[in-house]
């Protein structure tokens, strides 16, 4: 397997999801910074020019729940990010969609512009203040009392 990523929160969680299946991969890193993703070489492989993409016995996977998804029915026979129980199962799909389509979005949106001289949010834009508000709010609700994604082990490329 071979992981097209960078040290972002959405390269680094297909490296925890790897690393608790103990599957072996190659890591090729993205320069986000030189704008490697926007190469006719990456787009050919995501035409959504985002990390991650995952390379598996020639087949190519974007978009980090997708790749989760593509991980658990594939490399994960013990259910150890994707449950064979169906309830379970729906639970651990809930939070890989989650997030990748709430709590990722929401806090990848200020951090996107840290250090610009550029505001991220419209300050008169309807909702303006909405997506800082709604990440504070998702990640200090209690979901559960043991959530089912994994934790990041040391000295490991997730971490």
């Amino acid at each position: 397997m071979r992981l097209y990523t960078a040290q972002t929160p959405n390269g680094r969680k297909i490296s925890i999801a790897l690393e608790e299946l103990g599957k072996g991969y190659d890591v090729e890193w993205v320069h986000l910074d030189e704008e490697e993703q926007l190469e006719a070489s990456f787009l050919a492989m995501n035409p959504n020019h985002k990390i991650p993409v995952l390379e598996d016995d020639g087949q190519v996977i974007w978009e980090s729940g997708a790749i989760l998804l593509y991980l658990g029915e594939n490399h994960d026979p013990e259910g150890r990010i994707l449950p064979q129980d169906p309830k379970q199962r729906m639970e651990a799909i809930q939070y890989a969609f989650f997030q990748t389509g709430g709590i990722g979005p929401n806090l990848g949106r200020p951090a996107s512009k840290h250090g610009s001289t550029e505001p991220t949010i419209a300050p008169r834009s309807p909702g303006g203040s909405r997506f800082p508000a709604e990440a504070v709010g998702m990640t200090s609700r209690p979901t559960s009392s043991s959530p089912p994604w994994p934790r990041c082990r040391a000295g490991s490329p997730c971490g």
